[in-house]
């Protein structure tokens, strides 16, 4: 793992603080970052559920286990960065190389883009057509 030493906000007190971003994090390094986050995850959980704050108004980090991902790591299409300051993870992020490809259910329409329905039939394409699929 490399790393680039760098300063980052302190919100406490608004000080600039001696860190290092991180990158090639390995799957081991993410487990660490769970046992480091889990507690504190959890007393997040907690202190909400105390204040009668409905679930989906919590925040969306409060479900991420890391250690789930750490697999991932193993692919060559996944790197792994993250910032620690004073001895502590600061934030993690992983990125994936590899694109992935996705189509369009023909029944949805995007604006003003609309779809070509090729070599459609039945009645879900007819339906299509009559929306404004051209089928062309």
């Amino acid at each position: 793992m490399s790393g680039i030493d760098t300063f980052i906000q302190r919100r406490s007190d608004k000080e600039f603080v001696a860190a290092t971003i991180l990158e090639g994090m390995a799957p081991s390094d993410l487990l660490v970052v769970e046992n480091e986050w889990r507690a504190e995850r959890s007393s997040v959980m907690q202190e909400l559920l105390a204040a009668g704050v409905a679930r989906p108004n919590w925040p969306e980090s409060l479900h991420w286990d890391w250690s789930r991902k750490a697999p991932e790591l193993q692919l060559l299409a996944s790197t792994g960065f993250g910032i620690v300051c004073q001895k502590r993870w600061q934030g993690v992020m992983m990125t994936k190389s590899a694109g992935y490809f996705t189509r369009l259910d023909p029944d949805i329409e995007m604006g003003s883009i609309r779809p070509s329905v090729p070599h459609c039939s039945g009645e879900r394409c007819n339906k299509a057509r009559r929306k404004g699929f051209t089928g062309e």
